[in-house]
């Protein structure tokens, strides 16, 4: 990963990083599991970013024709060996710390080996989320802090594209945000005891202002910490309430599509299911901003009914559900999607 080759190649870089994540599922399961896969992994198979086609690197050995079984097995003991060295896990640190590549599609590739890690080995990743990135930098930015600089919209990653008559702007950086936010989704499952909620909320906030999937996953995220750190969502309610309330002011636009005004009603319901379950907290009927929003909700007959609805069924009924981009991937699937 240090070497020249990958330096100077983004490409290199990706491969190497994604190959981590594939360890990281191979090495969880057991030998039966393992062993199905032989046959399943070969290098023509992988799936290159970019559009690359699936050619071996200039560098790289002549791959063999078939790979035993006890190979295969051998070389995966050797790496979780090297995943577990001392200290903890310092090999897998190098990898995350590609979240801080200048490459759009390697920091991709950190986010997903990241969001793996933390899945099915979040016991080798637990000791580095809170570790600076390079020990011999003065303010080194540490896992999480770069997990979190990812969730922020990049101006210069949106462009304007002209169809026809028309222009509208893409985002090439949402599909790296989404990575962002169900990575904490995971953490928020897995490493509680090692997030600094006031510092978690602050992405989740932002995260209410952004794509239609980057807000129901943040609503989301807000119920459980609502359930498990009330406190901490009282504390931060006044910057909760002003993008929670712009929703519930949203209004359709005449030229709208009906996709577009389920979108609209969808994200409304949520916001009210995630303000219902606000009111479960102590004493959050004397913050000004939740009586706010409850106000705009009482103000609106149709966004009051489906909370005297969410109410009257109980605060299990007033659940998010994810987005369907959340990615779970199947031993029997596994390839190298970067």
């Amino acid at each position: 990963l240090n070497s020249p080759e990958a330096s100077s190649s983004p490409l290199v870089r990706c491969t190497l990083v994604s190959a981590v994540k594939f360890i990281l599922i191979v090495t969880d399961l057991d030998a039966t599991a393992q062993a199905q896969l032989i046959g399943q992994t070969r290098l023509e198979h992988m799936d290159w970013p970019s559009g690359q086609g699936a050619v071996p690197l200039p560098s790289d050995p002549p791959v063999p024709a078939t790979v035993t079984s006890e190979a295969f097995s051998t070389v995966l003991t050797e790496v979780d060996a090297v995943l577990r060295s001392d200290p903890p896990a310092q090999p897998l640190l190098d990898f995350l710390s590609r979240l801080a590549d200048p490459d759009i599609l390697v920091r991709r590739a950190a986010l997903s080996v990241l969001n793996t890690a933390v899945h099915h080995r979040p016991s080798l990743v637990r000791p580095l989320l809170n570790v600076p990135i390079d020990a011999a930098v003065s303010h080194s930015p540490t896992v999480l802090k770069l997990l979190y600089a990812e969730t922020a919209i990049r101006p210069e990653l949106i462009r304007e594209v002209e169809m026809g008559p028309f222009k509208h702007k893409e985002d090439d950086g949402l599909d790296l945000r989404k990575y962002a936010f169900e990575c904490m989704s995971t953490l928020l499952e897995t490493c509680l005891d090692k997030l600094v909620v006031a510092e978690f909320l602050e992405p989740l906030i932002e995260g209410l202002k952004d794509h239609t999937d980057i807000k129901l996953l943040s609503y989301q995220m807000l119920q459980q910490i609502s359930c498990i750190r009330p406190l901490e969502i009282s504390a931060k309610m006044d910057a909760l309430a002003a993008p929670l309330k712009t929703v519930l002011l949203s209004k359709p636009k005449e030229d709208w599509v009906k996709q577009e005004m389920e979108k609209m009603q969808e994200l409304s319901r949520c916001a009210i299911c995630l303000i219902a379950r606000f009111k479960s907290i102590d004493d959050i009927d004397k913050n000004r901003s939740y009586s706010d929003l409850v106000r705009t909700i009482e103000a609106d007959p149709s966004l009051k009914a489906i909370y005297m609805t969410v109410l009257a069924n109980g605060p299990d009924s007033s659940s998010v559900t994810y987005p369907p981009y959340k990615r779970n991937v199947q031993p029997s699937t596994v390839t190298y999607v970067v």
